[in-house]
């Protein structure tokens, strides 16, 4: 699945094994690694809100980004 990059919705990603951690990192697309299972943050671009969508991804290619989902939370 192709993210798409310029509809005003800002990516997160938490490495899945640790999403359960006391203070996760929130990562930004910049930063991702291709074949690492992620929680994936969605947020609105004035950043009001954040929504965990309940799914694991793992990127299969950074350019562009490509996502398959690979379980969930």
């Amino acid at each position: 699945m192709l993210l798409q990059l310029n509809s005003g919705i800002f990516y997160e990603f938490i490495k899945a094994d640790e999403f359960f951690d006391d203070n996760p990192k929130r990562i930004t697309i910049g930063a991702v690694e291709i074949g690492v299972n992620y929680v994936m943050i969605i947020s609105s671009n004035a950043g009001l809100w954040a929504y965990n969508i309940g799914d694991t991804v793992e990127f299969t290619s950074v350019t562009p980004y490509r996502v398959i989902v690979s379980g969930g939370v």
